[in-house]
């Protein structure tokens, strides 16, 4: 609120009171001092955070998204893009936000400009965590019916408590994309079984204790996978509250 309101020395000091009380390595902050100084400094220590960890840049899309903030997620984003030491390495999650926001901002050309680029980027290690993502998916399948990555990502994002929503988007994913990916291709049995779900075998009667055991630890397994996120995540409360003075530095309301 403070620095949209030109009162950029106050919101510089409760930045500075926020780092020093809550965490000093909370991205809402960097992203703040870099979009109320515009400094060299503050730009080295935001974006090389964005572009060395990408779930990051997820976190600041997600919270100025729901704050309003379009334009400054724009700014943010856009400039974690340009700095990019290896372009091949912008996670897909990035262009895609880049494309939600340039059209709640009425820039359609550009919002179909990098929602191609999400489309054409590497999947690996791709795996969207966030309740903000689903509408920003969701929104990305309908302007462009032909992406093959995006149902394939909502699909992930849904799995757990959607899985015949997830799964369905899967099929689509393959069926834009046959080479895409390659174990969805070729599906073996029960590999769209919900956790805690057992798919029979033939010739097993019922599930022993070895099956329970084996699904126990598949599912312990699965949830290692997970990516670990320091921040906004669904029910992440803790995350939000840690949060707050940054989205109290920006709002203009």
């Amino acid at each position: 609120m403070l620095r949209h309101l030109n009162r950029t020395q106050e919101a510089l000091g409760l930045l500075a009171v926020a780092a020093a009380r809550t965490d000093p390595l909370d991205v809402g902050l960097m992203a703040e001092q870099w979009l109320a100084t515009r400094d060299a400094a503050a730009a080295a220590t935001l974006f090389g955070t964005l572009n060395r960890h990408h779930s990051t840049a997820q976190e600041i899309a997600a919270e100025f998204t729901d704050a309003g903030l379009w334009r400054d997620a724009v700014d943010v984003l856009a400039e974690s893009v340009a700095t990019a030491p290896d372009k091949e390495k912008i996670a897909p999650t990035v262009y895609y936000y880049l494309g939600d926001l340039s059209e709640k901002l009425g820039d359609a050309a550009k919002a179909a400009d990098y929602r191609s680029a999400a489309a054409a980027a590497s999947p690996e290690y791709v795996f969207p965590f966030q309740s903000e993502a689903i509408a920003v998916l969701r929104g990305a399948i309908q302007a462009n019916p032909k992406d093959a990555r995006a149902p394939y990502y909502l699909g992930n994002l849904l799995f757990d408590w959607q899985p015949d929503e997830a799964v369905a988007l899967w099929e689509k994913s393959v069926a834009l994309d046959p080479t895409f990916p390659d174990r969805l291709a070729k599906p073996r049995p029960g590999l769209f079984a919900p956790p805690g779900r057992r798919v029979p075998r033939k010739g097993n009667r019922g599930a022993g204790e070895g099956d329970r055991g084996a699904q126990s630890r598949s599912d312990a397994s699965r949830r290692a996978r997970l990516p670990l996120c320091g921040g906004r995540s669904a029910g992440g409360e803790a995350a939000r509250a840690s949060g707050g003075a940054s989205a109290c530095a920006a709002q203009a309301r």
